[in-house]
């Protein structure tokens, strides 16, 4: 360390003007010595005082999305502070926090950092290693501030606009009993006009019979679960060579992260049509979430699948034939999979033949993947291969 050098200069110099009586470096050397002395009784306040505070300002996004952090560093000393270095330990990929600083006493800087979420998962900001020094550099002092926030990081987000999503066929479903904002093919009860309501749900007939003008009031569809089976069977999961990716997808680098993005983007959809929505994630320690729509539900399919992860040899025939056992006929089932060894076409095809709708998504371009689409029309599921480059 520099002091260290000193204090082995200092006492070179001391021997020399003691041996050979070179009084000329007596000033040197007491000047060393208060360099070293100012210098230690500096570095004891490099890091006195020093605070540090991290707001995020976004922290569950989607893979793709920014994260936003503003991080706020305090010199609560009457000292100023010519050098500190913060050296952030986050977890996150490419969170580009540290800084170098210089603080005038009792004051602050901030900035804000923006960083591209590239990894689903939960991640950690924080915590910061500070550390400085004395003007000359001879001490050095460290500290670790354990300022920390996690972040959620959803899957990223595919184009599905070619996937149909399987709808059972209900008779005398269940209805929602609330006024449709827009119209369907059932017109519920009638009432009287309002200002603003649209002409084309004027009642004709029954403005006739009562001389004012009434308007029809709609009920929405009924409409059916949908079952979305995941599955992470490790077998079958392997890494995509560059060639295989979609551009501007770069996170989409294994048939794991497609399979979970197509996951997670069908079940945004369907929700979004208000279809209660069920998960299953088949792997040695199976996941399964009963169909719901809610806010809740949404969160839970959300964050289960940006931490999970492949395990294990589970076949995709005891899944269907275990996890989604209770699918009935008013629920479809979408099946995510890179299995294209084909022995589970049989248990999709049995549910078909007990009138529950089923699509399967076959993802990755591996050997035997058009027999087994062919085999998978045969049985009648609605089947699709999802591309893997363009």
């Amino acid at each position: 360390m520099g002091w260290q050098r000193t204090i082995l200069l200092i006492g070179a110099l001391l021997f020399a003007s003691v041996m050979w009586d070179l009084t000329f470096l007596d000033p040197l050397i007491i000047a060393l010595i208060v360099v070293l002395i100012i210098s230690w009784l500096w570095n004891k306040t490099t890091l006195s005082g020093l605070g540090i505070r991290r707001t995020v300002i976004s922290d569950r996004v989607s893979v793709g999305e920014k994260i936003r952090e503003e991080i706020v560093v305090s010199n609560r000393s009457r000292i100023p502070k010519l050098w500190v270095q913060l050296d952030d330990r986050s977890s996150l990929p490419n969170h580009a926090a540290s800084r170098v600083l210089r603080l005038r006493g009792r004051s602050e800087k901030s900035w804000q950092v923006e960083t591209v979420a590239v990894q689903r998962g939960r991640h950690r900001l924080g915590p910061v290693w500070a550390s400085g020094s004395d003007p000359v550099g001879l001490y050095e002092s460290s500290h670790l501030m354990p300022v920390t926030h996690d972040v959620m990081v959803y899957p990223g987000r595919v184009d599905i606009s070619s996937i149909t999503l399987p709808t059972a066929h209900l008779s005398g479903g269940r209805i929602a009993h609330r006024p449709a904002m827009t119209t369907t093919v059932s017109a519920g009860s009638i009432r009287d006009y309002s200002p603003g309501d649209p002409l084309n749900r004027i009642s004709w007939s029954a403005t006739a019979r009562r001389g004012a003008l009434m308007v029809k009031e709609f009920e929405p569809d009924p409409t059916s679960d949908v079952w979305i089976l995941v599955d992470l069977n490790e077998t079958w999961h392997r890494a995509l060579h560059e060639d295989e990716r979609l551009p501007g997808h770069a996170h989409l680098n294994s048939t794991t992260e497609y399979i979970v993005s197509l996951g997670f983007s069908l079940a945004e959809a369907a929700m979004a049509l208000e279809r209660r929505v069920g998960l299953v994630v088949n792997r040695d320690d199976p996941i399964r979430l009963d169909p719901a729509t809610n806010e809740r539900q949404s969160l839970r399919i959300a964050e289960t699948l940006a931490v999970v992860t492949p395990s294990g040899a589970r076949s995709l025939v005891e899944s269907i034939a275990s996890d989604v056992n209770r699918v009935s006929r008013t629920s479809g089932l979408v099946i995510i999979t890179a299995d294209t060894g084909g022995d589970w076409v049989g248990a999709a095809a049995g549910l078909v033949e007990r009138l529950i709708p089923v699509t399967a998504i076959i993802v990755g371009p591996g050997a035997g993947t058009s027999e087994i689409v062919q085999r998978l029309a045969r049985a009648r599921v609605q089947v699709h291969r999802f591309p893997l480059s363009q």
